[in-house]
């Protein structure tokens, strides 16, 4: 008797197994191949049944596997629609690259042409003029001429919207030093003492980052050329989730309040010709550090100088 109630009870185990096997694991293992073929984006299989789901079962594994294609096929359809969106946003993006540099070429030329007229009747009819006359000459050759520095500064902005990132590992200090030794020899600011870190190494686009160092120090020069001892200083903090990089100067500073008017394209808060520049530098160092998925923000003091941040 005890014989035959083992062998029973091991006859029940084995058909529970079984079942167990079709209705539980079994479908879990169809699931889990499934979950590998959504992860990896290949909702095709899913959707043309190539992977095949328990969906005629009524039971609950049956509504999962129901619920599981609907999900694929709904995620699949978002997936085009962002491929169609994705095509037309490049596509529009590249028209209005095109229009950007076809406009700017255009005005350029204008502006070429109305400069060289003013300089041809500066050097030729000066002394046939008044000097009501040579001030509207001199007024619209710095007019034009300032007109083609913010066109400048619209192709840049341009360019650091539009061209591709190719990250790698850098280290600042070194392109500090050839900026700072090119600005050094251009206009030959060498006043100024320069303190720079022994290394700041940072991940991103050469081209791009070397465009922000050359805005952030151009301008500290700028601000602090008027001091008798113009101090810049090039540090960074590590922080627990970011590294901030600081190019900081004692220079003209700035209100706080004004702090974030300052990223906008043109903005000044200086009388026009009193501070040379595109207009844009600040905000295409922005543009740039927002790509890198980093901030870019700014500390000053009205003649304490400034702070400028980014990680």
């Amino acid at each position: 008797i005890m014989a035959l109630g083992l062998i029973s009870l091991i006859v029940e185990l084995i058909m529970l197994y079984l079942v167990l096997c079709k209705n539980v694991i079994s479908p879990l293992k169809i699931f889990a191949a499934a979950s590998d073929e959504v992860g990896a984006g290949n909702y095709e299989k899913i959707i043309n049944n190539e992977i095949k789901l328990p969906i005629g079962r009524r039971d609950e594994v049956g509504l999962l596997a129901s619920t599981f294609h609907n999900m694929a096929s709904r995620i699949a359809i978002y997936q085009q629609r962002l491929k169609k969106r994705t095509t037309e946003l490049e596509s529009s993006n590249k028209a209005l690259e095109s229009f950007a540099y076809t406009v700017a070429h255009d005005f350029r030329t204008q502006l070429r042409t109305l400069n060289g007229f003013t300089e041809i009747l500066l050097a030729d009819y000066k002394d046939k003029l008044d000097a009501t006359g040579n001030s509207c000459l001199l007024n619209l050759k710095d007019g034009s001429q300032e007109m083609n520095l913010h066109l400048e500064g619209l192709l840049s902005l341009t360019r650091s919207v539009y061209s591709p990132l190719s990250p790698e590992k850098i280290d600042l200090r070194i392109l500090a030093e050839k900026i700072l030794s090119n600005l050094e020899r251009k206009e030959m600011r060498c006043r100024a003492t320069i303190h720079l870190p022994d290394h700041a190494i940072a991940f991103g686009d050469q081209n791009l980052l070397t465009q922000v160092l050359e805005q952030l120090f151009d301008n500290a020069y700028k601000f602090s050329a008027q001091e008798d001892s113009p101090i810049i200083h090039f540090f960074y903090e590590q922080h627990k989730l970011e590294t901030v990089h600081t190019i900081q100067d004692n220079g003209v500073g700035f209100d706080m309040q004004h702090e974030k008017m300052l990223f906008r394209p043109f903005y000044s808060l200086h009388k026009p010709g009193e501070f040379r520049g595109s207009g844009v530098g600040l905000a295409l160092a922005k543009q740039i550090i927002e790509r890198h998925g980093g901030r870019i923000w700014g500390e000053g003091q009205i003649g304490k100088g400034a702070q400028f941040h980014f990680s």
